[in-house]
């Protein structure tokens, strides 16, 4: 399945690690660019990075984690 994670935050970084773990495609998002890319980094070879529209279209189930 293809998530789209709105934020970059604990929350994102915890739940998108499981899902790539199992072997989901995912796309962080945040208002910070670099940020977005560094999780996408530490969660591994299944995650990108993007904007949130780009996020949110990408993704079969979108998380929205931010404030």
């Amino acid at each position: 399945m293809r998530i789209g994670i709105l934020g970059a935050g604990g929350m994102a970084d915890a739940l998108g690690g499981q899902w790539a773990r199992a072997g989901h495609e995912i796309m962080v998002s945040s208002r910070d660019a670099g940020k977005a890319a560094a999780l996408a980094r530490r969660i591994g070879p299944a995650a990108g990075a993007g904007s949130f529209a780009e996020a949110a279209g990408f993704g079969e189930a979108v998380l929205v984690a931010i404030r």
